[in-house]
């Protein structure tokens, strides 16, 4: 197996096994692990705080998420994938009370991947297409209508 192909087989792993279990997640993390999450001011550091704000958000909301890996590019230690993350919103999200409904909300991940672990993620999702999906747009168009 090439070093390219260790780090794709990383990569996936953290996107897919990872995502939903997190015994696998924190096995697969660095110690030092940095997370940059589109809209935080400053990077999440360290596989607790990740664990925990993937766990009370993501996995909260929506208890039946999937992050599904369209596409995955490996060049040198960095790996890009387009994921969609479905799921249907049973739980309560960033505040919001669950709505049943069904979500399909695209992303851009960038992973760098260091001694065959992730060491640094640079995920980008456009919140409001959360909101939209979630009824959570429709409501403030209704207000401001």
């Amino acid at each position: 197996m090439t070093p390219t192909d260790t780090i794709q087989q990383t990569a996936l792993r953290w996107a897919t096994e990872g995502f939903k279990d997190k015994a696998l997640r924190r096995e697969l993390m660095t110690a030092d692990y940095l997370q940059h999450f589109c809209g935080a001011s400053e990077p999440m550091q360290g596989r607790e705080v990740v664990n925990q704000f993937v766990d009370s958000t993501l996995h909260t909301g929506f208890p039946d998420i999937q992050q599904v890996v369209d596409d995955i590019i490996v060049q040198g230690d960095k790996v890009a994938l387009r994921i969609t993350y479905r799921g249907t919103h049973q739980g309560y999200f960033l505040g919001i009370p669950p709505t049943q409904r069904s979500i399909a909300v695209s992303a851009n991940m960038i992973l760098r991947v260091a001694n065959g672990k992730v060491a640094e993620e640079w995920t980008e999702s456009n919140p409001l297409t959360w909101m939209k999906q979630l009824g959570v747009m429709d409501w403030m168009t209704q207000l401001a209508g």
